[in-house]
């Protein structure tokens, strides 16, 4: 999400910081050092990008991502406080618009059970859709 939407690679790390003044659910992309925030380009990338993702049975993320974590994500809250777990800001706009969707993240890929629940899953999906539909026109 961060190089498609237009950063560098390169860049410099980013992390999750909680939004204290707007109140939001949806923390901040913010880089480490320098505090620029990316959130509102990395999210309209994001929601621009749902209609490309219609149809797909499954979804891989990357573990731990400030964008695409589905849980594990470190949400920083300043002040010194240790981080809470979240979740990446593009994994959390994907799960809201395709909430039945079969995700896992490439950690939880390498567990023989959880991986074989996800394929098992994705494959029911493709399996549904792909059914012939019977014709109610008539």
């Amino acid at each position: 999400p961060e190089a498609d939407s237009g950063l560098a690679v390169p860049r410099e790390p980013m992390q999750l910081e909680v939004d204290s003044v707007s109140g939001r659910v949806l923390p901040r992309l913010m880089t480490v050092e320098t505090k620029i925030d990316h959130t509102a380009r990395v999210l309209g990338w994001a929601e621009d990008r749902m209609s490309d993702l219609e149809g797909i049975c499954g979804y891989i993320f990357k573990a731990r991502s400030p964008s695409c974590a589905i849980s594990g994500a470190e949400v920083y809250a300043g002040n010194g406080l240790p981080p809470v777990m979240g979740i990446g800001i593009f994994a959390q706009v994907f799960m809201e618009r395709f909430p039945h969707l079969p995700v896992i993240d490439e950690e939880m890929f390498r567990d023989a059970s959880l991986r074989e629940e996800f394929i098992m899953r994705a494959r029911d999906l493709y399996q549904r859709r792909s059914e012939p539909r019977p014709d109610v026109s008539a």
